[in-house]
């Protein structure tokens, strides 16, 4: 019984908190996935409460795409002497695996990143050229161009991009 789920929309956007959510999502999995080595809680109520506490963190959710709903659902359970975590994703009926995810998170990291390059590459070359017009006493152009780099948005680029 599916109660809670909550359906993130990307077909347009993708917004911080699906993406957060998405990232929590594959850090947990990575976490849980070599769980069944892990040592199960001592009692019965401290199994219980490893599996309540990892339903509170890692909540099911739905991702709306283009291609239709990512469901994605996870169990945990302890029994006496194992851990046992499990993950579904499916699309349009199909299992899929935790790259869909992770695709999908690059895409919309590495499109962020290239407008950031480009912008980041206009901003220099008009830098450039104010340094020209000024060198060469063009202030009328050296303010046209100091208004042009004063309108452009403001660059933050990750260390990730900059190598790419």
């Amino acid at each position: 019984m599916e109660t809670n789920v909550k359906t993130y929309d990307v077909r347009e956007k993708m917004t911080t908190s699906t993406r957060n959510q998405i990232k929590r999502f594959l850090a947990a999995h990575a976490k849980y996935s070599k769980s069944y080595f892990w040592t199960p809680g001592a009692s019965a109520d401290r199994r219980r409460r490893n599996e309540s506490k990892f339903a509170e963190n890692v909540p099911d959710f739905d991702v709306r795409t283009s291609e239709g709903i990512v469901c994605v659902r996870t169990t945990y359970a302890e029994s006496c002497h194992h851990c046992y975590y499990s993950c579904s994703i499916i699309l349009s009926d199909r299992k899929k695996t935790t790259s869909l995810l992770k695709k999908m998170i690059e895409t919309r990291e590495e499109a962020r990143a290239k407008v950031a390059g480009r912008t980041a590459k206009r901003k220099s070359k008009a830098a450039a050229e104010l340094r020209e017009a000024l060198a060469s006493e063009h202030y009328e152009r050296a303010a046209v161009l100091r208004d042009r780099i004063r309108k452009m948005p403001r660059v933050k680029i990750n260390e990730q991009s900059q190598h790419a």
